[in-house]
């Protein structure tokens, strides 16, 4: 009996392998080339995608370092719409302060109802 041939995560095609660069998916020659693996520099925690998007921190690294962006009075004022708002209503306050859009205000909101 052979072993099955493994697909490419990304394009299908075939042969394709685990490669020491690639800690989460199988991929062609083709592929590897374009995807990578990295730490993210903030935390560690291991990051996959296209090889021009390298170092970029994770969404938690970038959120935190948004959030410490932003003036003590609009951190108060999200921190009070979270504790006291449904989450849609929530995410709409967060939107009206900061002129954020929709995922990074949602990324916000679960960021730091996570550290309540």
């Amino acid at each position: 009996m052979t072993e099955p041939s493994l697909v490419c995560h990304f394009c299908g095609g075939m042969p394709a392998s685990p490669r020491d660069d690639h800690a989460f998916y199988v991929l062609c020659d083709h592929c590897s080339l374009k995807y990578m693996t990295w730490p993210c520099p903030g935390c560690g925690e291991m990051r996959h995608g296209v090889r021009a998007h390298e170092s970029q921190p994770c969404g938690t690294c970038e959120t935190a370092r948004q959030w410490a962006a932003f003036p003590q009075t609009v951190r108060d004022e999200i921190d009070l719409a979270i504790a006291e708002r449904p989450a849609i209503r929530a995410i709409m306050r967060i939107r009206e302060l900061t002129e954020i859009g929709l995922q990074e205000a949602m990324q916000l909101l679960h960021y730091r109802s996570s550290r309540s």
